[in-house]
């Protein structure tokens, strides 16, 4: 968001929010070995 309350989503992010969608930047598996707990704040 910049100084005028303008939202950039580059990665179509608003999107999956209201698809109720979750998605990984990279490798899912990857992220999830790094930090397990990443998928618990889902819910």
């Amino acid at each position: 968001m910049d100084e005028h309350g303008i939202v950039y989503d580059y990665l179509n992010g608003m999107d999956d929010l209201k698809m109720n969608r979750i998605r990984f930047n990279g490798n899912i598996s990857k992220r999830l070995e790094e930090n397990p707990i990443r998928i618990l704040r889902y819910f």
